[in-house]
């Protein structure tokens, strides 16, 4: 009897915690092979937990939380499942995986107490780590396409994301906190826009920008203190970019695209947003499903780079979304990313998430044909709703 009820304990304390563990390891999962390690670990151990570990008399109230927690994802993955009715599972099957993910979190870590400063704790730590190495690698390579082996437009906007967290919280939440934390969340800031500005990713510096609606929606005494550190911030950012030749390089690209030459980076991405406008014109209401762009040369829609026969999509989620998914995709992401900032406007950290990658999603892919990055999105969002008011309020009405 004392051996089954120690095995039933140990299962209990430690099982959700083993869980909890691989979901803060939020910057590898954007590395194929620990994605799939994390993945399969929650598929096995997510059902497991919840039969040995919660009891069956809480079934109905872990629905009814996973109910309220999944209503404003609810329009987006409506419109995801219109979608695969209507061109098939091909490319929207990582959503459906990141939904199944995100519910075995969800449930097996609600019975966890879960604190914020955990959170924060995890979130800095992987920017602290990945920072040091990319700092260190640009400091011996010098600015590379990849970065540890990744195209740095991925890698970068994402420790953004975790950086914005960071940042935002410190603001908003230092008082909440540990002085210990307090310090680790500004160094954790400083060093995500070192890499921002060292990395020259500009599309990371749209990220940093989006946080100032924040500033004015979420007001208080602390923040006001800092709107202008802030400020300066996106100040002398600009200026290193100045500085460091990036801004006019973009600049220039305009330049010659308005003269008659596409060739550049700013010159492709427009002229893949005018063929995925296009596109959208041709099929507005559902698009032309997913990675269209072969389907789009073969139906004759103009595009002057004729070697291309291939791209992996369209650099904006937006364009992305229009020539993919028409009107109803685009709405639907939309009416959530409109529902999820309603359900956080007390959470600061998690309306950072929604603004920063809707801004970085302008000129680059984010939410679309990126499955680790919308992973990424969607577990910090459990775990930020877990240690929040939300959840508590979650709790109240159950």
């Amino acid at each position: 009897m004392y051996s089954s009820s120690l095995k039933q304990k140990l299962r209990v304390q430690y099982l959700p915690w083993v869980i909890f563990t691989l979901s803060v390891g939020l910057i590898p999962i954007l590395y194929p092979p620990y994605a799939d390690f994390v993945k399969y670990g929650i598929f096995i151990l997510g059902p497991v937990c919840l039969y040995c570990c919660q009891p069956k008399t809480e079934f109905l109230n872990n629905c009814h939380a996973l109910g309220l927690f999944i209503k404003p994802w609810g329009w987006w993955y409506g419109g995801i499942l219109v979608m695969i009715i209507i061109h098939g599972v091909s490319g929207n099957s990582m959503f459906l995986n990141t939904l199944l993910i995100v519910i075995l979190l969800f449930l097996t870590l609600r019975p966890i107490n879960l604190q914020r400063e955990w959170i924060l704790w995890a979130f800095c730590l992987n920017i602290i780590i990945f920072s040091t190495l990319i700092l260190l690698s640009l400091a011996l390579y010098g600015v590379t396409t990849d970065l540890l082996l990744l195209n740095k437009n991925r890698l970068v906007p994402e420790i953004t994301i975790l950086g914005n967290i960071c940042f935002i919280s410190y603001i908003f939440n230092r008082k909440e906190v540990s002085h210990c934390l307090r310090r680790v969340l500004l160094l954790s800031s400083v060093l995500t826009l070192c890499v921002i500005i060292f990395s020259e990713v500009r599309t990371a510096l749209l990220g940093w920008l989006a946080l100032t609606p924040i500033f004015f929606i979420c007001k208080s005494s602390t923040s006001r203190r800092f709107f202008f550190l802030f400020v300066g911030i996106i100040l002398v950012s600009f200026a290193m970019f100045w500085f460091t030749g990036r801004l006019q390089e973009g600049l220039t690209d305009l330049a010659q695209y308005n003269a008659g030459n596409s060739s550049s980076s700013w010159g492709l991405r427009l002229e893949f947003w005018k063929l995925a406008f296009l596109g959208f014109l041709s099929e507005p209401l559902v698009g032309w499903g997913y990675k269209p762009f072969t389907s789009l040369m073969d139906a004759g829609l103009p595009f002057p780079f004729k070697d291309f026969t291939k791209i992996a999509h369209f650099h904006s989620d937006y364009f992305s979304q229009l020539v993919s998914y028409g009107l109803v995709g685009v709405l639907s992401w939309l009416a959530s990313m409109f529902f999820l900032c309603k359900d956080s406007i007390r959470d600061p950290a998690r309306l950072s998430i929604i603004f920063s990658t809707l801004a970085m999603g302008f000129s680059e892919r984010i939410w679309h044909y990126n499955s680790t990055a919308i992973t990424m999105i969607m577990v910090c969002w459990v775990l930020l709703y877990l240690s929040s008011e939300s959840r508590l309020k979650m709790d109240s009405r159950l």
